[in-house]
């Protein structure tokens, strides 16, 4: 899951619901 682990992009930082809904720490 490529888009699951954007670790190179931070789109995290634009969308920080999504990455956290899609890698529930």
């Amino acid at each position: 899951m490529e888009a699951g682990q954007p670790v190179s992009t931070p789109p995290f930082k634009s969308l920080p619901r999504e990455l956290c809904h899609r890698r529930p720490m």
